[in-house]
């Protein structure tokens, strides 16, 4: 049996304050899994503590000194695994929910079936995602061809972990 943190019974919808596709709950949940799992430590008692006290980095480091001199420790795994569980949702809910705003049902209809999106200091994708939810929200789904960029390269792995569990619709093609 595989040992557990308790992301299992995290509501991810409630979290978010909107309706999240079972897709992307799923992609979610299997991506916190991996990143746990690469997480290096003898046990996974250790690799839960090591991800326990990443949340409460990046929890206190967002809610008090974010700055361009502190900043969490994206290179260690657990940190990565931890902002994942912590934030990927919601920043993906955020962008879906921009666009939600933004753009007038109708405007979907014209979308062509080839995207390009570039995401900017994109992490580990949560734009992408967010995008790829209001798609599935507005049901269509073009092919998608991403950039992620980021100056820490150490993300690439997050994506990619990301990235293998992403839906067959919408088809997405990417770089890190």
């Amino acid at each position: 049996m595989a040992y557990s943190w308790g992301y299992e019974n995290f509501d991810w919808s409630e979290e978010s304050g909107q309706d999240i596709p079972e897709e992307i709950e799923r992609l979610v949940i299997k991506a916190v899994e991996e990143l746990f799992h690469n997480v290096p430590a003898a046990s996974d008692v250790d690799r839960a503590l090591k991800v326990r006290q990443a949340i409460h980095v990046i929890s206190d480091t967002y809610k008090t000194k974010l700055s361009l001199d502190i900043r969490p420790n994206w290179e260690d795994p657990a940190f990565r695994c931890a902002y994942v569980y912590l934030y990927f949702l919601k920043h993906s809910s955020l962008v879906c929910d921009i666009l939600h705003t933004l753009l007038h049902p109708m405007a979907v209809d014209n979308f062509k079936p080839f995207m390009r999106v570039c995401c900017a200091g994109g992490g580990p994708g949560s734009e992408i995602v967010g995008i790829m939810m209001y798609l599935l929200n507005m049901n269509s789904v073009p092919y998608m061809e991403c950039s992620v960029m980021d100056l820490n390269p150490s993300w690439k792995h997050a994506w990619e972990t990301i990235q293998k569990h992403i839906p067959p619709e919408p088809k997405v093609l990417s770089d890190l």
